[in-house]
C-alpha cells in the first residue's frame, strides 16, 4: 500500500515515515500535496498547521473522493 506524507515539520515527517514503514506502507514525503492527475495514494497523511492546507485539501479530495485521507495538527 501506498502513503503520501504532506508534513512540513521535519521531525514529525521523519517520525511518520518511520511508523509508516513499520506498518508495511511505501511512503512517500513531500512538502505539498500530490497532483490531481497523479494517482491517490492508498492513504494521504496532511499537516493541518500548514497555511492554506485545508482549503488545498479539500480541493484535492474533490478530484479524489474515494482516496482515504488523514489530517492532523499539533
Amino acid at each position: 500500500m501506498r502513503a503520501v506524507l504532506v508534513v512540513g515539520d521535519l521531525l514529525a515527517r521523519t517520525r511518520l515515515e518511520q511508523g509508516a514503514r513499520a506498518a508495511g506502507y511505501d511512503v512517500t514525503a513531500s512538502r505539498t500535496l500530490p497532483p490531481a492527475g497523479e494517482d491517490p495514494p492508498d492513504v494521504l497523511v496532511a499537516d493541518l498547521d500548514q497555511p492554506g492546507a485545508l482549503d488545498a485539501l479539500g480541493a484535492w479530495r474533490a478530484e479524489h473522493p474515494r482516496a482515504r485521507v488523514v489530517g492532523f495538527a499539533f
